[in-house]
C-alpha cells in the first residue's frame, strides 16, 4: 500500500470497520483525510468509525467538517440514520 494514497488509507479502514476495529479504522480514516483534506465522504467515513465507540463528540465534529466541505454529502450516505 502505497502511504500518500487516501484511497488506499480509505479502503483500509472501510476493511477495518467490518472488522469491528473502530479505534484503528478512525486513524486510517485520518491519514486519507491528512493526504485529501477536502474530501467530506472521508471525514464521513472517520465519522462512522468514531460512533460505535461512542466518541459522538469527534463524529460530531467529522460531520459537521463534511457538512461544510460539501452540504449534499451526508444525505447522499444516508446520514442521519
Amino acid at each position: 500500500m502505497s502511504p500518500s494514497n487516501p484511497a488506499a488509507w480509505s479502503a483500509e479502514g472501510i476493511c477495518l470497520v467490518s472488522l469491528s476495529r473502530f479505534d484503528v479504522a478512525a486513524e486510517a480514516f485520518d491519514k486519507a483525510v491528512a493526504l485529501q483534506p477536502g474530501s467530506a465522504v472521508l471525514r464521513c467515513r472517520k465519522g462512522r468509525a468514531l460512533e460505535p465507540g461512542q466518541n459522538f463528540a469527534a463524529a460530531k465534529s467529522a460531520y459537521l467538517r463534511a457538512l461544510e466541505l460539501d452540504p449534499g454529502t451526508l444525505l447522499a450516505l444516508g446520514w442521519p440514520h
